[in-house]
């Protein structure tokens, strides 16, 4: 790790942030926005392997742990989560999810959005004009074409209260649709709300 006379953090050769772009009063205690995209969250630290979405760190959010090797002393008690598990394989999920859990403070929450695969279905059942089969599909599977787009799993609400209770979270609520559409869940800002689930999980 070296960081340059430039403000420029380096490892293993490879600049990952500028750090005169930074305020290090909105990191600490430590907020964590993975897998970003385009949607970055003032006052937490965005994070994406996609360098072309400028997040503030460009990497793999399927293991944070290199978080404490640029801010040692870094104390992670929020992580959001948004519309990106379903981007890991099954095989997967548990391990992400346990690495997230470790890298919590006691006290730390994870919140989650993710497709919904019950509600998508009701969806399109009772509302075929409103949610298609076309619609549906996207959402299930999101854009192949594009390299790290694609959907490769989906859950039910049951599936993901067992992943995240295997990883050691033991207070996990839903925030109803109802109160997401009345804003009522933090960061939530996609026309997508209606079919996904949004979860909080507590690191007691």
């Amino acid at each position: 790790m070296k960081l340059s006379s430039k403000g420029e953090l380096f490892i293993g050769g490879v600049k990952i942030v500028s750090f005169d772009k930074m305020d290090f009063n909105c990191y600490a205690p430590f907020h964590l926005n993975l897998g970003c995209g385009n949607k970055h969250i003032k006052g937490f630290y965005n994070i994406d392997t996609n360098a072309d979405v400028l997040p503030d760190h460009v990497h793999d959010v399927s293991d944070i742990s290199f978080i404490h090797e640029i801010f040692p002393s870094a104390e992670i008690t929020e992580i959001v989560a948004y519309d990106i598990i379903e981007h890991f394989d099954r095989f997967q999920v548990p391990a992400v999810l346990k690495n997230w859990y470790d890298h919590l403070v006691p006290g730390g929450i994870l919140r989650i959005r993710t497709n919904d695969l019950e509600r998508m279905i009701m969806l399109y059942a009772t509302q075929p004009n409103v949610f298609p089969a076309e619609k549906f599909i996207w959402h299930l599977m999101s854009e192949h074409e594009k390299p790290g787009m694609g959907h490769k799993w989906c859950f039910t609400r049951g599936t993901m209260f067992g992943y995240l209770k295997d990883a050691g979270f033991t207070k996990i609520t839903v925030t109803p649709t109802e109160e997401v559409e009345r804003g009522n869940y933090p960061h939530s800002f996609t026309e997508c709300d209606r079919c996904n689930m949004h979860l909080t999980a507590v690191k007691v």
